[in-house]
């Protein structure tokens, strides 16, 4: 792990559930990627149908309100993809947007998930949603801290 990274921090739950990161964000964070301070394992499973964006309060972007999942700071150092798990995802309307475009539901290596905020045109003035990441840790997943 690289020097100033968090450490992942798993909860030891002791059998193989769902368990969820969120990460929250608003209009305010444009352009930014924000990253989990708590990662997830490799080797566990994504839970397809409840992965991903739930927008709670529409963005009024003039002409583009999209949301990005990926992750950012992977422990082995390898480079970061911010939109790994869903590219555009439309965050114009109150809703739950699960994950478009995920070529495989297990996590290649320990990662941090992160969303990406991208709106475009008129300046938004709303805007508030949660990247929610469900996932199932192999039973054998050491736990790290």
């Amino acid at each position: 792990m690289a020097s100033g990274d968090p450490k992942i921090m798993l909860q030891d739950v002791g059998v193989s559930v769902v368990q969820s990161i969120r990460i929250p964000f608003t209009f305010a964070d444009n352009g930014k990627t924000l990253r989990s301070p708590v990662g997830i394992p490799g080797g566990a499973a994504l839970v397809r149908p409840i992965t991903g964006v739930q927008i709670n309060q529409a963005f009024n972007a003039g002409s583009g309100n999209v949301i990005d999942l990926g992750f950012a700071g992977r422990v082995d150092a390898v480079a970061d993809d911010p939109d790994f798990y869903a590219t555009d995802l439309a965050a114009g309307s109150v809703a739950f947007v699960p994950v478009d475009e995920v070529v495989t539901m297990l996590v290649p290596c320990d990662l941090y998930p992160s969303v990406t905020v991208q709106l475009s045109g008129t300046a938004a003035t709303t805007g508030q949603g949660e990247a929610v990441f469900h996932y199932v840790a192999r039973a054998d997943t050491p736990i790290v801290v």
